[in-house]
């Protein structure tokens, strides 16, 4: 479970970030959810943070909540993604 930051605690707010990609380069992505969506519900770093937390849906098998993320985000490798993956959806 993510951890509770204030709304100014930008470096309690990066670490959950940073405890996503872990939990996500580990194969753990129900504890990665937690994190990308604590990130995403409170605007930080929410391009990455959608990012990644499609790239979770996509490898649990929920293509169509992946292709979602990808299509609201605007990272560049979001945009990769969908294109390669969400043709059809």
């Amino acid at each position: 479970m993510a951890l509770f930051f204030g709304n100014k605690d930008v470096l309690g707010r990066r670490y959950t970030l940073q405890r996503g990609f872990a939990y996500g380069e580990l194969n753990n992505y129900e504890m990665a959810f937690h994190d990308f969506d604590f990130c995403v519900a409170n605007k930080f770093d929410i391009d990455i943070a959608l990012l990644w937390r499609g790239v979770c849906y996509y490898n649990t098998g929920f293509k169509k909540d992946a292709c979602k993320d990808w299509l609201i985000s605007n990272h560049e490798e979001a945009k990769e993604y969908f294109k390669i993956n969400c043709q059809g959806i």
